[in-house]
């Protein structure tokens, strides 16, 4: 739509108009061009246009409306003017031509009139084609301006998606080095825990060594003691037996005494 207004001449704004609640652009709009021709050319050219199976509308205010009206009957005063001038110097140039050719200060009078209106037509259409060349460049400018409006859209869209990229790989790498320190830090736990059970197992192993050393010096000490038990036992039974022995061998002296006694009385 943009590109039919330009066509008609330089536009200074565009704005369609969004719907409040979903956001979507209406079908309609309001458009503001940069000179009155712009207006009136889209009036002629784009009124009652078929786009897409429906019927383009121009709608202008009131105001605009009364400046449009009095633009163009101003326009169309100018170029009555402007044809009667041009059919009086015709009928003035037909005379002349009949008449003979004299030196009267009114003839020069004439032309003197008709060089200022030539020189005044001439200005007329140098201020017009001065204007459309002006609304060219302006025309040419606006599409630049749009042509590197779009170009910049394309490259920031670019950066943007390499810079999303670039988070999306950063984010990637630091999901792997979390992963990997999690398992750096389940192979240090699962070692502590070997380590763990190694010391267990090792003292369960010195534990059960000194239980096994105390029962091997009770057992020692028991073996001692028995010995110890048997030999003063034996001992014993020996200064028993010396001291039966002894007795025996008193009692058998007592025996002979006796004996030798009465064998003498």
């Amino acid at each position: 739509m943009l590109s039919l207004l330009q066509l008609c001449g330089p536009v200074k704004s565009w704005k369609r108009v969004p719907d409040p609640t979903t956001g979507a652009l209406k079908g309609f709009g309001f458009c503001e061009f940069r000179n009155v021709e712009g207006v009136l050319r889209a009036l002629r050219l784009l009124s009652k246009l078929s786009i897409d199976g429906q019927e383009l509308m121009l709608k202008f205010d009131n105001a605009t409306k009364e400046y449009l009206k009095s633009y163009v009957e101003k326009k169309k005063e100018n170029l009555k003017n402007t044809e009667a001038e041009d059919r009086n110097d015709e009928e003035m140039r037909s005379k002349n031509s009949e008449r003979p050719e004299t030196s009267s200060p009114d003839r020069s009078s004439r032309r003197s009139r008709e060089r200022e209106r030539d020189l005044k037509r001439e200005k007329v259409r140098e201020l017009e084609r001065y204007e459309r060349e002006r609304e060219q460049d302006r025309a040419k400018r606006e599409r630049e301006r749009e042509y590197k409006m779009r170009d910049d859209e394309r490259r920031y869209r670019a950066r943007l998606k390499e810079w999303e990229n670039g988070e999306k790989e950063k984010e990637r790498a630091h999901k792997q080095e979390r992963e990997r320190e999690k398992d750096r830090e389940q192979d240090r736990k699962y070692e502590i825990l070997d380590q763990e059970n190694d010391d267990g197992y090792n003292k369960k192993r010195k534990y059960r060594s000194s239980g096994d050393d105390r029962e091997e010096r009770k057992r020692r000490l028991r073996e001692k003691e028995e010995d110890m038990y048997d030999r003063i036992k034996e001992e014993e039974e020996i200064d028993e037996a010396k001291r039966r022995a002894e007795e025996e061998r008193e009692l058998q002296k007592e025996q002979q005494k006796t004996c030798f006694r009465a064998f003498i009385s």
